[in-house]
């Protein structure tokens, strides 16, 4: 069989292509062929997904949620399935998925894993696999990006999540849903997973290949109401906080008189007005048994 596998030379402080050269040495036992490419930009990631995907039977990316989005890009529609090889700052996708990271397992993954479509969303033209986030969240990530210099661990988010709660004024948007207008919110989720972020924070339910995608709206991102919705994540379920509207899509516009900042699979996507839908593009990812 033949791998392709995508590193990251700055993921995992720098850790990348050390983990790389230990799952294809682990593959390269085991009879396989393999090619490693070092990504230098997102557009080179994306780049080597559209290359790869014509001359291999399992492409492998070693990285973090962003390096996946970055290959994201360029991926064809019924492209080979993908394995997300664990070694970024969040590690979010791979924690929804239960991915290990030892390259022994991974190897068994990437041989025998089971395929787990997932339903792709594009977000202002942009591919996006996991959430894009408005008003509250889109700030926040803009403000990490803003500090970023290099590598961030979990804790550094902290400051930055305080300091938007303390300082920052939303601007409510208009939310269609399908074309039913649900009226203004200053902050909204639009996601296909269960976690946000970390597994500690609980979404709720939802089907990676239905052809929808979860959302969550809310009304006031004032201290209370965001405390609120908070608290219900930890607890289980944001969808049955009170202040939160829950719906299920494929077409979810955004817009407000004055514009809000949104994020997509954690990476900044500028600021509204947003569309978002499912243009049928499905992403196949090997995923452990269940």
């Amino acid at each position: 069989m033949e791998f392709d596998l995508l590193t990251n030379p700055r993921s995992g402080k720098g850790e990348g292509p050390a983990r790389a050269a230990a799952i294809a040495a682990e593959l390269l036992r085991r009879g396989h062929g393999v090619q490693i490419h070092a990504g230098q930009s997102a557009e080179d990631a994306a780049l080597w997904a559209a290359a790869a995907a014509e001359r291999s039977q399992r492409l492998l990316v070693v990285g973090g949620d962003g390096s996946l989005s970055a290959a994201l890009q360029g991926l064809p529609q019924g492209c080979p399935p993908v394995l997300l090889c664990p070694l970024g700052t969040g590690n979010a996708m791979s924690l929804e998925l239960g991915l290990p990271s030892e390259p022994g397992q991974l190897a068994d993954l990437a041989e025998r894993g089971r395929t787990q479509k997932v339903d792709i969303g594009e977000a202002n033209g942009r591919r996006c696999f996991m959430v894009m986030g408005f008003g509250m969240d889109g700030e926040i990530v803009r403000r990490i990006e803003e500090r970023r210099s290099g590598t961030m661990r979990k804790t550094d988010y902290l400051p930055v999540i305080l300091k938007t709660l303390q300082a920052w004024t939303p601007e409510p948007q208009r939310v269609w849903i399908d074309g039913e207008d649900l009226g203004e919110f200053d902050f909204g989720i639009v996601a296909n997973v269960s976690t946000y972020g970390t597994w500690a924070l609980q979404l709720g339910p939802c089907e990676y290949d239905d052809g929808l995608w979860e959302v969550y709206l809310v009304r006031r991102a004032d201290l209370p109401g965001t405390s609120v919705a908070a608290g219900a994540a930890l607890l289980g379920s944001l969808r049955h906080a009170p202040g939160v509207v829950h719906r299920r899509g494929r077409e979810v516009i955004v817009q407000g008189t004055e514009a809000s900042p949104f994020q997509v699979d954690g990476d900044f996507g500028g600021n509204t007005p947003v569309n978002f839908n499912l243009p049928g593009f499905q992403l196949p990812l090997l995923v452990p048994e269940r």
